[in-house]
């Protein structure tokens, strides 16, 4: 050892001996300090993952009971509901199938709903129509109804239980097969392979005697709650449910995304598990390993029948070790370059001076005079490097002055001859220059030769450019007038986009009295009076309708949407259409003329969209037939051939000439006065008809009308079914008797008009007009029904809903809204939420009883 030390320092520079010294004292402590780190930090690493896997485990139990105790619970107010008990007593399984539909809705976990009478024998199930058979579950159905209290176990279901479920629903779980090929025997110890967790609640009559129970089931496997419980609480920690040592859910999956289930646990952990003791251990899965707490899950009889396990994978644990073993290396990499830093700032304090010695006697050697070696300090210093670089100094000074005794006499030699040789360079220097400024002069005369040429070139173009800015001037006043006119197109389009809210506006103020009119006239024609006064009832009624009519028209037609084609009937869209300019075409003595094809098809069209494109035809017609002068007629007509539907609109106005025809459909292009229209119609309608894949032109003969021709491909799909009209339900048919209803609206005709219609149909009616005031209502007494107009002043429909959500959750579900405003998308999407039915303003008698009787129906 002692040669290789002395054969590795042998010929090194002092630099490189004291460096290799001071790494080598910093290195063995840190590596020791470093190995020591490493069995530490790996001890304590594996305590806290039996810690955080044993919090797992505990979370894991806590979420499974959880669970229990929700099917629990739930059941016990079912089985004490009357008319369960009396389905139940009366054998009703229609009845009870019905109510286990609506219970599935609302806990859609549970897989297997099942009612038995009092000897075990089914009345109803859920997922078929599988009747009388005989259940008992390991014992747990007849335990429930000897005891008379709700029973809660897991269970492996019988295959029996699973074939009358249904064999659809019995494909959808675990199959019943092992996985071949793994190391180790299994012999099954269990039959079935299914596992649920099982609440069994007896239906107890009013004697105290149990006269049938309600079975649910949550079938656990391939069921991903509990795992994904875990993960969402514990990122790191994996869970799996096993039935007799086979896993049938977990959230163990390897880099490919291939779960673990349908494997087997290690042999030895079913060992342990089946002996009934929670076991800690060690095991692998497709090379991953992974520490995991097994705790076996027994059924009613105490008996294990699987296990539910909470694991981490060791590579976690790797992950945060090779985390500290970086820090370790680089506290460990900055004190050896800390080291290496000192070696470096000692080596040069040490070897510095000695390498400026060396390199100022080589300059000196080379005959470099002033060579000096910079020297701190008083001259009675005792380090020997300073002293020697004086010396070295002393010694120069000498050997540079007689080296310039010498140079100064070569100098004034050399002076001499240099002032005789620069008066011979003056001499031609002068001769030169004059050569120079002849050669300048006949160049500078050339050069104002070539300048007055391109001046002459410059006048001609700057006499182009003059003529190109006057006519880009006269573009310019063009444009400016065309903008002008654009501005003015624009601001028209403007003012048709503020009439449409105005509308809107309008519609919601005539909706209020119009519900009044239509409700009073109908509750008046039920009533015993003259036939005269009945007649001109139902003159006023169909008036109002026919108010209603337009008034929806009118804010379809207002509203903006987004391109949302549906199967649609184009004949009936162009009556609607026609609906809203009946009354300007009659007063302009225009006759509509209407051939339509009754077999005509059903295709894909925006039925906002296209009743625009016929409004612009319509408009466009009616505007020359008024120009033409004189009684007129629009024809409209419409047909199939093969696979296109075609819709004429013809009038009998002046026509269009050939030159304007071919440009009617571009942008701002109208033949009207200024002011009168935008230029825009027929171009929107153009590119309307594009987007649904169709094609629009025109054919004209000037005085003879004008002829748009539009064309549709028909979708070859299977009609949307027309959902099925429910029957119609009159106030007399509704069990109103003794319930409770409140009335709340700003508008005292409609609050009048509910009263009546509510009180007839049987409900204690309130009434009142504002928002505040209902809510005193509410807290003092409790309501069946309660009708809230959503826009109020003050406090409105939505704020209304949410102060009763709050002191009265359940009241909140009671209110059906009503409103004669357009129906914005905010509005939508806090009916989606709630969950409440709406009814639109105005609406007649028969409208409102059969929202009514959705909401007893509902809420019953």
């Amino acid at each position: 050892m002692i040669n290789i030390c002395k054969k590795l320092f042998d010929n090194r520079t002092m630099g490189f001996k004291f460096t290799v010294a001071f790494v080598l004292v910093t290195l063995f402590p840190m590596l020791l300090l470093a190995y020591l780190s490493y069995i530490v930090i790996d001890s304590r690493l594996m305590n806290e993952a039996k810690e955080k896997i044993d919090m797992g485990i505990k979370t894991a139990w806590t979420e499974y009971y959880i669970r229990s105790d929700q099917m629990r619970y739930g059941m016990l107010q079912a089985a004490s509901m009357e008319e369960i008990k009396k389905a139940v007593k009366e054998n009703d399984a229609g009845y009870l199938k019905g109510v286990l539909t609506k219970w599935k809705v609302r806990r859609p976990y549970v897989d297997i709903w099942i009612v038995v009478d009092s000897n075990g024998n089914v009345l109803s199930r859920l997922n078929s129509d599988q009747i009388n058979d005989s259940i008992e579950i390991n014992g747990l159905v007849e335990k429930a109804l000897t005891s008379g209290k709700s029973q809660t176990s897991t269970e492996i279901l019988p295959e029996y239980l699973m074939d009358m479920e249904g064999e659809e629903f019995h494909r959808q779980f675990f199959p019943s097969r092992y996985p071949s090929g793994v190391e180790g025997t299994l012999e099954r110890n269990m039959e079935g392979d299914e596992i649920a967790l099982v609440v069994v609640t007896p239906v107890i009559d009013d004697s105290q005697r149990s006269i049938g129970a309600i079975i649910t089931a949550d079938l656990l496997n391939n069921d991903p709650f509990l795992p994904d419980s875990i993960s969402k609480t514990f990122p790191w920690l994996s869970a799996s449910i096993s039935l007799d040592g086979f896993r049938i859910t977990t959230n163990i999956s390897d880099a490919n995304g291939r779960t673990a289930e349908g494997t087997l646990l290690p042999v030895p952990v079913i060992s342990k598990v089946r002996g009934g003791n929670p076991t800690l251990d060690e095991w692998d899965y497709l090379g991953h390993e992974f520490i995991s707490v097994f705790d076996p899950i027994r059924d009613n009889k105490g008996r294990v029948i699987g296990s539910l396990d909470v694991g981490m994978p060791k590579a976690h644990l790797w992950a945060i070790q090779k985390g500290n073993m970086s820090v370790i290396a680089l506290i460990t990499f900055i004190g050896l370059a800390l080291s290496l830093g000192v070696a470096v700032i000692t080596t040069r304090q040490i070897i510095g001076p000695l390498k400026v010695l060396k390199e100022k006697a080589d300059a000196f050697a080379a005959g470099k005079m002033d060579a000096r070696i910079d020297v701190v300090g008083s001259h009675d210093t005792k380090d020997e490097l300073k002293v020697l670089a004086a010396a070295f100094n002393t010694m120069t000074d000498e050997v540079k002055e007689r080296y310039q005794e010498k140079e100064r006499h070569i100098r004034e030699v050399a002076d001499k001859n240099r002032h005789l040789a620069e008066l011979n360079e003056k001499f031609k220097n002068a001769h030169e220059e004059l050569e120079v400024s002849y050669e300048e002069v006949q160049s500078q005369t050339e050069e104002l030769n070539a300048a007055n040429e391109e001046l002459k070139i410059f006048n001609v173009e700057l006499e182009n450019k003059n003529a190109e800015l006057c006519d880009a001037n006269t573009e310019i006043m063009k444009e400016k007038d065309e903008q002008k006119l654009l501005m003015e197109k624009l601001t028209r389009t403007e003012k048709l986009s503020s009439l449409g809210e105005l509308v809107s506006g309008v519609a919601h103020e005539l909706n209020n009295p119009l519900t009044a009119v239509m409700g009073l006239s109908e509750l008046l024609l039920g009533k015993d009076l003259p036939e005269t006064v009945k007649n001109q009832l139902k003159l006023i009624n169909e008036a109002s309708h026919r108010s209603k009519r337009i008034i929806d028209n009118l804010l379809t037609f207002a509203r903006s949407h987004k391109l949302e084609k549906r199967y649609l009937d184009l004949n009936n869209l162009i009556r609607k259409t026609l609906e809203l300019k009946e009354y300007q075409l009659q007063a302009d003595n225009i006759d509509v003329e209407l051939n339509f094809d009754p077999y005509l098809p059903l295709t894909m069209l925006d039925e906002h969209q296209l009743q625009q494109v016929f409004l612009n035809l319509i408009n466009n017609s009616q505007h020359a037939i008024v120009k033409k002068g004189g009684r007129g007629r629009i024809s409209v007509s419409t047909s199939s051939e093969g696979n296109i539907i075609r819709a004429q609109v013809s009038d009998t106005g002046k026509g269009i000439p050939d030159n304007i025809a071919k440009k009617i459909f571009d942008p701002f292009f109208t033949t009207k006065e200024v002011g009168s229209g935008t230029g825009l119609g027929l171009s929107i309608s153009y590119g309307i008809i594009k987007a649904h894949e169709g094609n629009i032109y025109v054919t004209s003969n000037p005085e003879a009308g004008a002829t748009f021709i539009i064309e549709f491909p028909i979708l070859k799909m299977a009609v949307e079914a027309s959902p099925a009209s429910s029957a119609k339900v009159s106030h007399t048919q509704l069990a109103a008797k003794g319930r409770r209803a409140l009335v709340l609206d700003d508008e005292h005709t409609i609050l009048a008009l509910l009263n009546e219609i509510l009180s007839d149909a049987g409900f204690h009616v309130d009434v009142t007009a504002t928002g505040d005031e209902a809510l005193k209502m509410l807290k003092g007494r409790a309501y069946d029904l309660i009708i809230s107009d959503l826009k109020m002043p003050g406090m409105n429909g939505k704020e209304f809903y949410h102060k009763v959500k709050s002191i009265k959750p359940d009241a909140a579900n009671k209110i059906i809204f009503i409103s004669g405003d357009t129906v914005s998308d905010g509005t939508q999407t806090f009916l989606k939420d709630t969950g409440n039915l709406f009814l639109k303003k105005p609406f007649t008698i028969e409208d409102l009883m059969k929202v009514i009787s959705e909401h007893i129906s509902a809420h019953a």
